[in-house]
């Protein structure tokens, strides 16, 4: 009580030192950043994680390359074909570009050139010989489609040349390419479409729960000045947790995307029990200052409690093996924190300075319309335990009949582009980004274990494949 005596006693220091706080915290707050990499779901000690390192080890280049989904009314043309064989050519020469994976670049049998451009498929109409490679070649049909209106380009980039300013020179390769429409879909496109919808969804969603929370609090309370007393703190507390992100070099991720709207909900609802408290001190008392202070103090204990109930589930969080979740338990518990000392350390400063509330208010009609029936239910000890431990038990059966489940889908934003292309090639049958199986060859036999892979993983056919002379160069080569 003593702390909010003096608060409301001496007002201008604090008030000049929580406006410097909250300037330097908007200042931090532009230095906020966005990761979507997702693999930050799965522990660093678990078994997924330690075959993504030895993989990123033992074949760095490609590690960040680009999938282009190419489409065209047709390839069994000679214009579109050539247009396709041009942008790949156009692709080899992008600062940045080591090797460009395409149908034009699979070998043809028992020799290292183009299969596509070479002398074996020279007498064949266009169609013939997208339909001779893709009878003949695995590779090929994941590279075209059956219909022949869409390719796969995948772009493998120098080692530390990949990311988005590698991703714009490729585009704009591509965008000269007239009849050629060109997607990128691999996981750095789908990574970049994530951040994107992960931006704009903090930026309507944050404000959307701010103005919902202004709307409760003017229906509530009808006094412009209780608005500005209740919404300041936790807006405040809002731009320190964000200036804390910055300043921390605290990244947001697709997990911690509803973070703000929880922090900003809990403070408001915290806001307003510390100015209703306010509101019935202020009866019938002789001296507002100790009456406020008082109030401050018997709500403080409560709002903290309220707040720690929310740390301790997000302190859950750093249980599992998860970067992600791990980050978003500690920075849950810092938000929630900065969120309340916002409202406790605010709220008076902002009562002094506006004069609310004043005395003779009255609390929120719709108030003093639940707390006579929430009383009365009080009075029913036994059966009030046993409803809520029916409703409990209600809810956990329902919630036993959940499906646990991750798709990178989920993540994407509809109608994007990356996600309509990702649609269209599914549709089509070609992949939308590659599943990597590291096989260790036998030196004394090189490719028996390769081809058995090649075996399992295309079926009977594909092995027939892998295990003629022209499957076992291509083999070779890669």
């Amino acid at each position: 009580m003593r702390l909010f005596n003096r608060l409301l006693a001496r007002p201008l220091l604090p008030a000049l030192v929580l406006v410097l706080v909250t300037l330097v915290a908007g200042w931090q707050a532009t230095r906020v950043q966005v990761a979507v990499n997702l693999s930050g779901l799965i522990g660093e000690g678990t078994e997924g994680a330690q075959a993504i390192r030895r993989y990123e080890t033992r074949f760095p280049p490609l590690r960040a390359e680009e999938v282009l989904l190419v489409q065209a009314p047709s390839f069994a043309t000679e214009q579109a074909l050539g247009a396709l064989e041009d942008l790949v050519l156009e692709l080899q020469f992008v600062d940045g570009v080591e090797n460009v994976i395409s149908l034009a670049s699979l070998p043809a049998p028992g020799r290292s050139g183009s299969w596509l451009t070479g002398p074996e498929l020279a007498d064949l109409t266009p169609a013939a010989r997208i339909e001779t490679m893709r009878r003949l070649n695995p590779l090929a049909r994941q590279l075209i489609s059956a219909d022949m209106t869409a390719a796969v380009i995948a772009v493998v980039p120098e080692p530390g040349q990949g990311g988005d300013a590698l991703a714009d020179r490729v585009q704009a390769a591509a965008d000269g390419f007239e009849g050629l429409h060109v997607t990128h879909v691999g996981l750095l496109a789908v990574q970049r479409a994530i951040s994107v919808e992960l931006i704009r969804d903090i930026e309507v969603l944050t404000p959307a729960a701010i103005g919902l929370c202004l709307l409760l609090s003017v229906v509530l309370f009808r006094s412009g000045r209780a608005v500005a007393v209740i919404a300041i703190p936790p807006i405040a507390g809002l731009v320190w947790f964000f200036g804390w992100l910055g300043a921390t070099g605290t990244a947001i991720d697709p997990l911690m995307g509803s973070l703000p709207v929880v922090l900003i909900v809990l403070a408001f609802s915290d806001a307003i029990h510390v100015y209703h408290a306010a509101i019935h001190a202020l009866d019938d008392a002789p001296d507002r200052r100790s009456a406020l202070a008082r109030a401050l103090a018997e709500t403080a204990p409560a709002a903290a409690l309220t707040s720690l109930t929310t740390v301790i589930a997000f302190a859950s969080l750093a249980l599992p093996d998860s970067p992600s979740m791990n980050t978003m338990a500690w920075a849950g518990g810092v938000g929630m924190a900065l969120c309340l000392l916002s409202v406790l350390a605010m709220m008076p400063v902002l009562m002094w300075a506006l004069g609310v509330p004043r005395a003779g208010g009255r609390p929120p009609r719709l108030f003093a319309g639940v707390v006579p029936p929430a009383r009365r239910v009080a009075r029913w000890t036994r059966a009030v335990p046993v409803v809520a431990a029916v409703v409990l038990l209600g809810a956990l059966a329902l919630q036993s009949q959940s499906r646990m489940g991750f798709r990178y889908a989920d993540y994407l934003p509809r109608g994007a582009p990356v996600t309509q292309a990702l649609a269209q090639m599914d549709a089509a049958g070609l992949g939308s980004d590659r599943m990597l199986a590291i096989v260790e060859v036998d030196p004394a036999a090189p490719l028996d274990r390769v081809t058995r892979a090649a075996g399992a993983i295309w079926g009977p056919e594909g092995a027939d494949w892998a295990a003629s002379a022209a499957g076992r160069a291509m083999l070779a080569r890669m």
